[in-house]
């Protein structure tokens, strides 16, 4: 009975324990605002003036900047994949986003 008892009062620590390791586990979430200062000026006006032409640079964009932006979402990564592959921003730059 005392172990029983023992488990029920040190349920709410083991809880909070677990949401804590659950949150260090997940990645940050940025607002738009915060996302879009990772980037340089000259990065932005490239994108901009990209997304005038490419369609699927401006759904990527709009939606990614629409509201809170996710580290660890694979559309995260893949944008910036993609804003690479177009020569938008370097290689270099995706692991300095994405930190």
């Amino acid at each position: 009975m005392f172990e029983i008892v023992q488990e029920l009062e040190d349920a709410p620590t083991l809880a909070a324990r677990a949401e804590a390791h659950l949150l260090n586990q997940v990645g940050a979430t940025w607002t738009a605002r915060e996302f879009m200062a990772k980037f340089t000026n000259v990065e932005l006006i490239a994108i901009a003036e990209a997304k005038r032409t490419n369609a699927q640079l401006e759904i990527w964009w709009t939606t990614a900047t629409a509201g809170n932006v996710e580290q660890d979402h694979p559309d995260t990564s893949a944008g910036l994949t993609y804003l690479q592959s177009l020569g938008l921003i370097d290689a270099s730059r995706i692991p300095e986003i994405m930190d």
